[in-house]
């Protein structure tokens, strides 16, 4: 999936659940993705949609430190976006979602 497909999906989920989207498109014959990976695929596609940066920390294993780590993320800013007290940049989002949803189990 390129990164503007994957935007593009994520856009499309703002309004839509995971239930409509799959009856518009189904299951692609061309998946990559295991069942397991596409479920966590559409997890993070739904948490990049709804801007949810706890969702992400825990589709990512649970680890803030970690995620901070793994992107260069200052700590400081990253527990004021899961707390609330800040919101994270749109770019933020949409890119460690990306990343994530690289690492998703394929077959």
């Amino acid at each position: 999936m390129t990164y503007q497909q994957y935007l593009a999906l994520v856009r499309e989920c703002k309004n839509k659940s995971a239930e409509d989207i799959l009856a518009e498109y189904g299951y692609p014959a061309d998946c990559e993705w295991t069942a397991d990976g596409l479920i966590k695929a559409f997890d993070i596609i739904y948490a990049v949609s709804e801007d949810d940066i706890s969702k992400l920390v825990e589709l990512s294993g649970g680890n803030l430190s970690a995620l901070c780590r793994q992107f260069n993320i200052p700590l400081r800013s990253a527990q004021n976006w899961v707390r609330g007290e800040r919101k994270a940049p749109d770019y933020v989002i949409e890119l460690i979602g990306y990343a994530l949803i690289s690492e998703c189990e394929k077959e």
